[in-house]
């Protein structure tokens, strides 16, 4: 297939929705004040209904919290959360093995898994040399980094217009291991329905993670939107416009690198198993000119 940009006979159709994916990336920042228009939260609603699922079992159950009053219940949980997190030491335990820090300055790879310490908070930055020391933690507290960062979530949580919750019907999820696997994928497809539609109504979004990390928090959630006790909450996200200007926040994290197609992908070929071609031309050439 080649570059995107070079393959002028391909279908416009699928274009866009290569375009699409390509171009998607979770907006860290503020979104616009402007309430998102209804046609809008439809427009998603309806793709995310368009995802497959086993014998149309349909398992996904979507909340859109509209509310002020459940929007600022959310931020407040994402604050403390967040404090916790960065306060008791989770956040370094969790993240460091997927830090990588450069042998040299000029050691900045393009590819690869986790963050490089180039696409960190500059605010972090000094500190990945010493994530596997005794030191990061003490530091990070004398800084009030565990405050900045709580600040910083729970502005951009109550800030949000739009709030979307996920989760999976239990009955649906739990009659027997192979249903869970099949309604946790099928979530997963639905949810990418809607992130690969928001660029294109000029929307962003961002995981709220922190509940899911403090002990307690998530059933906080659970009850300011009031999920029945039949479906199993499984992520919150925040959803609004795009700011004409784009401005990061402090604790901006960006991750645009990945990993080579060969780390990740196999291809089975006259009879033996291997690496796929970075390169699309070997593969071609190994079959035959297809």
């Amino acid at each position: 297939m080649g570059d995107m940009g070079e393959s002028g006979s391909m279908d416009s159709g699928v274009m866009s929705v290569m375009q699409a994916i390509a171009s998607r990336r979770t907006h860290n920042g503020r979104f616009k004040p402007d309430p998102v228009l209804t046609e809008h939260v439809y427009t998603l609603a309806h793709l995310a209904q368009r995802a497959p699922s086993s014998i149309n079992t349909q398992p996904w159950r979507f909340f859109w919290l509209m509310d002020r009053a459940d929007i600022d219940a959310i931020a407040d949980i994402s604050r403390d959360s967040w404090y916790w997190i960065m306060d008791e030491g989770r956040f370094l335990d969790r993240y460091k093995p997927n830090i990588h820090v450069p042998s040299k300055a000029s050691d900045t790879p393009e590819q690869g898994k986790g963050i490089h310490v180039s696409n960190m908070p500059r605010i972090l930055r000094p500190l990945a040399r010493l994530w596997n020391t005794d030191k990061a933690l003490p530091i990070m507290r004398l800084a009030r980094i565990p405050s900045q960062m709580a600040d910083m979530q729970d502005d951009l949580v109550r800030s949000s217009p739009l709030i979307l919750a996920g989760g999976l019907d239990k009955e649906t999820m739990y009659k027997s291991e192979l249903d869970t696997l099949y309604a946790i994928t099928v979530l997963g497809a639905a949810m990418v329905n809607i992130w690969n539609t928001v660029g294109s109504l000029d929307m962003g979004m961002q995981f709220i993670s922190g509940p899911q990390e403090a002990p307690g928090a998530w059933q906080k959630v659970e009850r300011v939107i009031g999920i029945p006790d039949s479906v199993e909450l499984k992520f919150i996200w925040r959803l609004g416009y795009l700011p004409e200007e784009d401005k990061p926040n402090r604790f901006d994290w960006n991750s645009p690198q990945r990993s080579p197609l060969s780390e990740n992908n196999s291809v089975k070929l006259n009879g033996g198993l291997g690496p796929l071609p970075d390169d699309e031309d070997e593969l071609r050439r190994s079959r035959g000119g297809v």
